[in-house]
Formats: C-alpha cells, structure tokens, sequence
C-alpha cells in the first residue's frame, strides 16, 4: 500500500521489516528494490536485483525490472548482459526487441526510440 500510494521511505522500512520476518518471500525484496528506485538510490535496487535466485518463481521479473533500471540509469552493457540471460527464458521474441534496442543504443546508432523499436522487430 505504502509503495502504491508513493511513500516510498515508509515502503521501504515496511519490506525490511517483513524481510526480517520472512526471509523466503522473494516478493519483499522486488517491492523493496521497486522501493529504492523510486527514491534514486538505483544502487540499493541493482544490489538486492542480482542476490534473486534463478529458481525463484519472480526470477524473469526481478530481471526484467534490472533490464529496465540499468536502462534509465544508461549503463546499456548491462542491459545487454540481463538481456542475454533473459533470452534463454519463456518470452524470447520480446526480449529479442530489448536486446536489439540496447545493443543499437550502445554503439549509439540511433537516438530515436521509435527507429530503434523499428530496427529490433524486423531484426
């Protein structure tokens, strides 16, 4: 409710609290990530991203989500690599456009998000 309603100080000191109760719910720490993104501390999100594990049933969203912070943040490598791994999972056509996209923004061929979308599904 608290993350919902953007009171993100008091959506954080919620999830750690119920992390500290129930160290096994994978959703805590996605909403405590989604928690320190919305308040710019991009690094506290990337750092509890990369600890899900990869049998976790929330694995491709925590990934997803990673995808998405490393891009607002431009450190377009590491979409490419959450991407990489990403295509091994259940949706790789979409994933496929991500990875076209990032790639394409890397070697900074295209500035225009319409083109680059474009570009990623004809590829």
């Amino acid at each position: 409710l608290y993350l919902k309603n953007q009171h993100y100080e008091l959506a954080i000191d919620y999830f750690k609290k119920a992390i500290s109760i129930n160290k096994s719910k994978a959703n805590y720490y996605i909403n405590l990530a989604e928690s320190y993104a919305c308040i710019g501390e991009y690094q506290n999100s990337i750092n509890l991203l990369l600890k899900m594990d990869k049998k976790s049933e929330y694995f491709i969203d925590s990934q997803l989500r990673l995808f998405n912070l490393f891009y607002k943040i431009k450190h377009y490598t590491n979409c490419i690599e959450v991407g990489e791994v990403l295509l091994n999972k259940p949706f790789p056509d979409l994933l496929a456009v991500f990875l076209c996209v990032a790639r394409n923004l890397v070697t900074n061929r295209h500035s225009d998000h319409v083109t680059l979308c474009r570009l990623a599904v004809n590829n």
